[in-house]
This record gives C-alpha cells, structure tokens and sequence, in this order.
C-alpha cells in the first residue's frame, strides 16, 4: 500500500529535477532512486 503513494512523489521529484537540472541529473536521479529501490526491497530481515 505504501508503495503506491511513494511513486508518484518520485515521478513528481524525478520531474521536476529534470527540468531544473537538465537530462543529465535526471539520468543520475533516476538511477540512484532504481539502486535505493533495490537496496531497500532486498534489505534482509
């Protein structure tokens, strides 16, 4: 459930840091956000 309300604030974020910083920052936002995605649902119990 908590993940359907966290996406769009990314995609919100992820938005407006590519109009701000350019596609550059936006690939290295994008990125960073896949890798702490995948850190965070792998995280072991």
């Amino acid at each position: 459930m908590s993940r359907r309300s966290s996406i769009p604030a990314g995609v919100v974020a992820l938005v407006l840091i590519g109009f701000c910083f350019g596609r550059e920052a936006l690939l290295v936002a994008l990125t960073a956000t896949v890798v702490v995605w995948a850190v965070a649902s792998a995280e072991p119990l």
